[in-house]
């Protein structure tokens, strides 16, 4: 989804990891004035929350802690992350410590489809495609 500016507003996981790597918050963690960029970013409330303001993702990019990222960049996927986990295959488990891998497996309590459609009673209707391109999605 691109923005009035002609870039993307959405950020993956590895992208934000990747930030998180660039900025200096990642060195000066641990007070309450470093945490406030995490908390306005987390913040509950769409309205308050950094980067949903009437300049959305701008907000973010001019912030202090961002502001040394080349954003043109990063949506390029032309900086290579710090560290890269070595993962063997598809299911590949070794990054994750053995007490989470040796947990047994427990099958969903939910019932398996019998055929029919799972979500007949559902109220759920996809807003339309304009209402998408909004500069701030998540507000």
């Amino acid at each position: 989804m691109m923005n009035k500016a002609g870039t993307s507003d959405g950020l993956t996981c590895s992208n934000v990891l990747l930030v998180q790597q660039q900025c200096s918050c990642a060195e000066t963690s641990g007070s309450d004035k470093d945490n406030l960029c995490l908390l306005q970013l987390l913040q509950k409330e769409a309205g308050k929350r950094l980067g949903c303001g009437p300049k959305g993702i701008v907000e973010i990019k001019g912030h202090k802690w961002f502001k040394q990222i080349n954003w043109t960049k990063l949506e390029a996927r032309e900086i290579q992350p710090n560290f890269r986990p070595d993962v063997a295959g598809k299911h590949c488990v070794a990054n994750f410590e053995k007490r989470w891998t040796d947990m047994p497996v427990v099958d969903s309590p939910a019932a398996s489809p019998n055929g029919a459609n799972p979500f007949k009673d559902f109220s759920y209707v996809r807003p339309a495609a304009s209402f998408l391109q909004r500069n701030s999605p998540a507000c």
